[in-house]
């Protein structure tokens, strides 16, 4: 037979392996029988899996990509979950639609976290204007969305305008004596 999967695929199949394991152990200990032995079946099944990638030939797109421990990475939590700082009340993803907000500004002249004001409107035309720049100069591509294809471009274009934007925001959280 023949299996297709992506990198971050094979991992989280292994991850879920190896949590389903532990699982086992911890069912079994709490004195959870019928629990346990439906987890061992999961897990022989996944053994199953794993042993037909032990045994077949595996053909890489990008090795280097997959291989490098830096650059492949799979994040995947277990055990308890804990409260992030900052996520009870949304504080945590303000910033991030902010800017987000910022870029969409660009095409539809519409902006939904900030209120219009002659300094806010005026770092946002900026912004639109880099942007349209990064269009022309294909430092940016605009279909699917926005795709930035010059990382130089945006540490000189369009990065100092953002971070304008930034302080905006950093002040409306009453964040003082920030420069």
């Amino acid at each position: 037979g023949v299996i297709v999967a992506t990198p971050t695929t094979l991992k989280s199949f292994q991850l879920v392996y190896i949590e389903t394991l532990q699982r086992i152990e911890e069912t079994s200990r709490c004195g959870e029988i019928t629990r346990a032995k439906e987890l061992t079946l999961q897990a022989k099944e996944m053994a199953k899996v794993l042993q037909i990638f032990q045994n077949g030939v595996v053909l890489l797109d990008e090795v280097d990509m997959v291989l490098h421990p830096l650059k492949s990475e799979l994040n995947f939590p277990i055990g308890e979950k804990h409260s992030l700082d900052g996520a009870d009340q949304g504080q945590r993803w303000g910033l991030v639609i902010h800017l987000i907000d910022a870029i969409f500004y660009a095409s539809t002249s519409r902006i939904n976290s900030f209120e219009h004001s002659g300094s806010s409107l005026e770092i946002l035309n900026r912004l639109r204007s880099a942007i349209n720049d990064g269009y022309t100069q294909r430092s940016l591509q605009h279909l699917p969305h926005v795709t930035l294809l010059n990382p130089e471009f945006y540490q000189k274009q369009m990065k100092p305008i953002l971070a304008e934007w930034c302080y905006l925001w950093l002040q409306k959280q009453h964040l003082h004596g920030i420069e």
